[in-house]
This record gives C-alpha cells, sequence and structure tokens, in this order.
C-alpha cells in the first residue's frame, strides 16, 4: 500500500511538471536537493520499487518464519543421542514329557490272612487276604490243594475270574470247605496263585468236571504257587 501510494504522488508531480511547466513547491524542495530528472519521475520509481519488491520480501519472511520458530523453540542439541531398544524375550519351547515306561519290577504278592493254624467251619469258610503290587498282566488265584476221590492230592480252582486288587489290596472268601461233617478235625492247605497273562487264560478258560468242580493235578505252565496258608476245619 505504502508502495502505491508513493507511486501515485510521483505520477501527480510528473502531471504537474509537464503540464504547467512552472515549479511547484514541492519540486523546489526535492530540487534543492540536487536532483537532476523530474521529481516526480523519482518518487514514481521508489513507489514502484517498494510496490513491487516489498510484497516478494514479505512472503519470503513469512515463509522463513515458522522454520525459524520451530528452530528457536526447539533448539538443535550437540550430545550424543540415546534410542531405546526393546529387549527380546527369551523364546521358550515346550515338549511334552514322555510317557514313563512301564514298570519292569516284577509282581509282588503278600498274604495277610489265615493265619496257619487257623481253625474254620465247612460251611462259613475261610476269608484269605493280602496286598498286591506291579502285578501288570499278572493274576492272583485261589486253589484247595486237596485229597480227589483217588486220595491224590490236587488243585481245586475257587475263583472263576482274577481277583480284583483295589488300591493294593485283595480279599476271597474260600468256602464250603470240605465234606460236610465226614472231615471235621482235618487240615485243608489253600494255595495264593500268581499266573501270568498265558496261564490266566488256561484258568479262566478251564471246563469243570462231571462233580462241577475245576480240577488241576498240577498248577499249568506261567503260574507259580506265591504262598499256601493251612487251616483246620473243627465244624461242619
Amino acid at each position: 500500500m505504502v508502495g502505491l501510494a508513493t507511486a501515485g504522488f510521483g505520477a501527480y508531480l510528473l502531471y504537474e511538471h509537464f503540464t504547467k511547466g512552472d515549479t511547484t513547491e514541492t519540486e523546489a524542495i526535492i530540487n534543492a536537493v540536487s536532483f537532476r530528472f523530474p521529481p516526480g519521475l523519482a518518487v514514481l520509481a521508489l513507489g514502484l520499487t517498494i510496490a513491487i519488491v516489498g510484497p516478494i520480501v514479505g512472503h519470503i519472511y513469512l515463509a522463513d518464519s515458522p522454520s525459524r520458530a520451530a528452530s528457536e523453540k526447539n533448539p538443535p542439541t550437540t550430545g550424543p543421542t540415546w534410542t531405546p531398544t526393546a529387549t527380546p524375550s527369551p523364546t521358550v519351547t515346550g515338549t511334552a514329557s514322555p510317557m514313563p515306561p512301564p514298570s519292569t519290577s516284577p509282581p509282588i504278592i503278600t498274604v495277610a490272612a489265615p493265619l496257619n493254624g487257623t481253625e474254620i467251619s465247612g460251611a462259613e469258610g475261610v476269608v484269605i487276604s493280602g496286598t498286591a503290587q506291579n502285578l501288570g498282566d499278572s493274576t492272583i488265584w485261589i486253589f484247595d490243594f486237596a485229597l480227589d476221590a483217588d486220595g491224590k492230592r490236587v488243585f481245586y480252582r475257587n475263583n472263576d475270574i482274577p481277583l480284583e486288587v483295589a488300591e493294593g489290596a485283595w480279599s476271597f472268601i474260600d468256602r464250603p470247605i470240605g465234606g460236610g461233617t465226614s472231615d471235621i478235625g482235618n487240615n485243608f492247605k489253600i494255595s495264593i496263585v500268581e499266573a501270568s497273562k498265558e496261564c490266566t487264560e488256561i484258568l479262566r478258560n478251564a471246563k469243570p468236571n462231571p462233580d462241577g468242580d475245576v480240577v488241576f493235578s498240577s498248577l499249568p505252565a506261567g503260574c507259580q504257587q506265591i504262598d499256601q496258608r493251612e487251616v483246620r476245619k473243627v465244624r461242619a
């Protein structure tokens, strides 16, 4: 705006100079400082210079102002900078625990009752009990080791299926024992037998004789007597 006003004033002076031909009061002042060309021309040039150059300079200044303000607000640092880096977490690779191998310890079967010499009733029979560990495929069977019709000692199978072991314990009621009143006062031997898988199948599938008894003259292969207890029949 200043440049345009100055240029307008210069144009006015030129007009006065060329139209009137006499020296105005303003021209007299300007001529006093030794201008060699019409003063109106000088004022016009100055006004045009201000009008053209002034906006360019102002634009450059304004364009540079944000970066200069940012620079003044955040002066550059000359010291070393540190950038935090995340520490990598260790990678955990899990593997399933292998199944423990089957126990290779041999079966352990113990007999707690009856005690040898226990007096029993033939009709009530007797309770045989004990413990078992590490059986695996082995099973427990109870036999009466008694005389047959020919007077020979044979094994009479008492249980039809293997004894159940619960929490390491087993038990079985062996009854009846003997033949009524005819054998009161006799001793009876009870065999506790461990049977392998193969012997278990033989015992399970054995057929009874005409009297209904499953009898073995000797224990089948794969069966072994763990213990034998002897009781005395005192009542029918």
